[in-house]
């Protein structure tokens, strides 16, 4: 009787050993991917400020688009399940192969983000092995020749108008409507102490239609005047309308047309970074 208690107790403490080590495998798909279990981050804007041989400076920012609260810095004590998305158009970018490496940072370094929050990364310096970039820079460029980079995950901005609100002595007040032409979506934001997922706009006085040495810079902005309904992503064939207040002291008789150009800060592929110009001529 005693033995087969013995037994029995013997049975039933193995079971739940199996149990325990199964419970701390990740889980994952028939795909090799993890199941989403509420933790995911996602890393966008990604913005390469400085680059000196195997060493690059960058800016990003990551959300949160889980349901769970997670506190990072000890990549042990990290959820197995946690799920770490990149954007397409940064994964087929030249900057590729710092995915690892921007994942471990985000990992080790201490901070929380709660669900549905972000937090703004500046300035992190990531320090990559020997020809590492010099490696996905050559990849990136024969994707493009082989044209293996996807058209459907670019965007692509262009202005569609100008057009005058006011004119005084030293300065004009102008609106624009910039819209998103490309198949893929881009990020803007309201939060002018945000700008690193925020569209740049640079604004010229010139002599003619096209950007040249001659043409007099005017200045340098970020769309931040975001309606509340539209902040966070410009989505394909959305568009946007703003206002820029511009000084005219340094514009001369001979420099009468004024030139936008409107690009992302991120670090993506853009369908045509050629159509990303418009002029509007002051009369």
């Amino acid at each position: 009787m005693i033995s087969r208690l013995v037994s029995i107790l013997l049975l039933l403490c193995f079971c739940s050993i199996v149990t325990n080590v199964n419970a701390q495998e990740d889980t994952f798909t028939d795909k090799g991917e993890i199941e989403y279990e509420g933790y995911r981050l996602d890393v966008r804007t990604i913005e390469v400020i400085k680059q000196k041989k195997a060493t690059v400076n960058l800016n990003f920012v990551v959300y949160n688009t889980g349901s769970k609260n997670l506190s990072l810095g000890n990549p042990s004590k990290l959820p197995k399940n946690l799920i770490i998305n990149f954007d397409d158009s940064f994964k087929e970018g030249k900057y590729a192969k710092l995915e690892p490496f921007i994942t471990n940072y985000i990992k080790s370094n201490k901070r929380n983000i709660e669900a549905s929050k972000k937090s703004i990364y500046n300035k992190v310096k990531i320090t990559t092995p020997k020809d590492l970039l010099k490696e996905s820079e050559n990849t990136f460029k024969t994707n493009i020749q082989n044209r293996f980079i996807k058209k459907d995950l670019c965007a692509n901005l262009i202005i569609d108008s100008i057009y005058l609100i006011r004119r005084k002595k030293n300065y004009i007040e102008i609106g624009y409507q910039i819209r998103n032409t490309g198949k893929g979506s881009v990020s803007i934001d309201g939060n002018p102490k945000d700008p690193y997922d925020n569209i740049g706009i640079s604004a010229y006085f010139s002599g003619t239609k096209n950007l040249s040495r001659g043409s007099i810079s005017v200045g340098n902005f970020y769309i931040s005047d975001i309606p509340d309904g539209q902040k966070g992503i410009l989505f394909p064939g959305d568009s946007f309308q703003g206002k820029l207040k511009l000084d005219t002291r340094k514009k001369t008789r001979f420099s009468t047309v004024l030139i936008l150009f409107i690009d992302s800060q991120q670090v993506l592929i853009e369908c045509d970074e050629k159509d990303n110009l418009q002029h509007f001529i002051i009369r």
